[in-house]
């Protein structure tokens, strides 16, 4: 970073910190009765933290009410195989639409053969593993919103059950990706090169897991056979990757939505303790003594990064 740049960082730090140096000294200021009267409204208010747990607890009831809400719930023989088919269409549709180029016209066209045999293994093989990881991590979704009801959805209880369902479910994804990997190696070798030995595949879980981060991505296995190297394709592993996702997205929205309310009320807590202390005589030398300390540390700072840079 350059001089300029720098100084520029901290006069923006320096204005920042004025403006709620101003802040401070302004509410001190008002009258007594003005600051009870903010006081008493702001604590009748949440200022969006009831909604956010409200739309958090409303998609809780939405989950169980569709998925069920027992472990082994009979509704979720048919809710799961709906909803893992939904998403894959959803993400099969984005992938198909960026292969085409955005061209609607082509699609009816005939596909090309790629395309086709990618759609081909992805639903007749790809699809059931994915039902299985959703079954998997659905009901490890359902334990864990369990326990948030009980100890709350940022308790160390739900938290770890969090994480634990993430990591499960990765592996859960991994293992499946690795089936269908040596599934397709031992047909390719058996049709293909039927005299060479099969060779052993090892599992390597986090390999080329940054390529499964782009949807669009066409990864591929190279095989080294007896009539040269083999490259397979066999399904759009990145969709399978975020059809699997897609289902840990209940516990992103509960969790964010917690924080987020946890974060207003602190907020409003501390600037009813702002409220209250502005107006005592503890308050007004707080503030005064802040100002002073910022501008004689930010006026040290430009002195020190000034002489630094111009040795």
């Amino acid at each position: 970073m350059s001089t300029t740049d720098i100084l520029g960082t901290l006069g923006s730090i320096f204005t920042i910190l004025s403006f709620g140096c101003g802040v401070f000294v302004s509410v001190a200021m008002t009258t007594k009765k003005l600051r009870e009267s903010i006081i008493k409204e702001m604590k009748g208010r949440t200022f969006g933290a009831a909604t956010l747990e409200q739309m958090a607890k409303t998609w809780v009831m939405i989950f169980e009410r569709y998925f069920g809400d027992r472990l082994l719930s009979i509704k979720q023989i048919i809710t799961i195989p709906i909803y893992t088919l939904t998403v894959s269409c959803v993400y099969i549709a984005v992938w198909i639409l960026h292969n085409i180029h955005g061209d609607i016209n082509a699609n009816f066209k005939p596909f090309s053969p790629l395309m086709k045999q990618s759609l081909h293994d992805y639903f007749h093989e790809a699809i059931f593993v994915a039902l299985a990881v959703d079954i998997f991590s659905i009901s490890l979704t359902r334990i864990a919103i369990r326990a948030g009801k009980v100890k709350g959805y940022l308790s160390f209880r739900f938290l770890f059950l969090f994480f634990l369902t993430i990591s499960a479910s990765f592996f859960a994804f991994t293992f499946g990706l690795f089936f269908l990997r040596v599934l397709d190696m031992v047909r390719m070798y058996t049709e293909l090169v039927p005299q060479d030995p099969i060779p052993v595949m090892p599992y390597k879980p986090f390999e080329g897991f940054n390529v499964l981060l782009n949807l669009f991505n066409a990864p591929t296995v190279i095989h080294v056979t007896s009539k040269g190297w083999i490259a397979t394709y066999f399904i759009p592993e990145p969709i399978l990757f975020y059809t699997a996702v897609t289902s840990q997205l209940s516990f992103i929205f509960i969790i964010v939505a917690h924080l987020l309310a946890k974060f207003s009320l602190s907020v409003r807590q501390a600037s009813i303790k702002m409220l209250q202390t502005a107006g005592t005589t503890a308050g007004i030398a707080t503030g005064i003594f802040t100002s002073m300390l910022v501008w004689m540390l930010t006026i040290i700072f430009f002195c020190a990064i000034a002489a630094f840079h111009g040795s």
